[in-house]
């Protein structure tokens, strides 16, 4: 689920200004062929057959990195967390921004967010906070969202 999923007009301003969406890190998995988990040891799972016992224990490993399970169970910055992971994939994909959508509802991602971007930042990567809803437009409106990216692309010299 990515924010505006009620509509398109988020996906629709990011085409008209030849923005590249690559995706949220929700719709990430840790698998052991996944790039970004190369090099973070601990970070992906594998499912093992060798037994019922392993069979379970992969399952519980699956249901451990699920997206959110993942990221946000412990603290934004330790190791193979949220910071991490997003840094990782920043980089995998050259990203000119990182762009936050949450819900009001997410008291584990709003609770750390201003620590995250100001450590995205540090690591260069302009950070966006949306205070939209992913399924509430009466919590931010797409029309004040818009505006809000458009300032922030301007000011950041990225449009």
């Amino acid at each position: 689920i990515d924010n505006y999923s009620h509509c398109i007009s988020m996906y629709r301003w990011f085409e008209k200004k030849g923005i590249s969406h690559i995706g949220n890190i929700l719709s990430r998995t840790f698998t052991e062929s996944a790039p970004y988990t190369t090099g973070i040891p601990g970070t992906a799972y594998r499912i093992d057959t060798t037994n019922l016992n392993t069979m379970i224990d992969s399952l519980a490993d699956i249901n451990a990195r699920m997206p959110m399970t993942r990221t946000i169970r412990g603290a934004y910055d330790a190791p193979n967390m949220w910071l991490e992971d997003s840094l990782s994939l920043a980089k995998i994909y050259s990203a000119d921004a990182c762009l936050y959508f949450g819900t009001p509802g997410c008291r584990n991602t709003w609770s750390n967010i201003k620590l995250m971007a100001r450590d995205l930042e540090t690591f260069g990567y302009p950070t966006f906070i949306s205070y939209g809803d992913s399924f509430d437009s009466r919590v931010e409106t797409w029309e004040t969202s818009e505006m809000r990216l458009e300032e922030f692309y301007k000011i950041r010299g990225l449009l």
